[in-house]
């Protein structure tokens, strides 16, 4: 979940602000709150997103 969080962090910590020191506590943190909901019995987290991508044209 590090590892994930770590590849996402411009997208989210950046914006508001986390510092390079704090961003390791943060992300040790979030994972150890996610953890009874997202990761397996073998350890793996598995997280199920979907990424939308489209374009609308507002018709003339």
């Amino acid at each position: 979940m590090v590892g994930w969080l770590t590849a996402l962090r411009q997208g989210f910590m950046d914006t508001v602000g986390v510092s390079d020191h704090d961003a390791p506590r943060i992300m040790q943190r979030i994972e150890d709150f996610l953890a009874p909901i997202l990761r397996r019995a073998d350890g793996v987290f598995v997280a199920d997103y979907v990424r939308l991508r489209f374009a609308a044209r507002k018709p003339l």
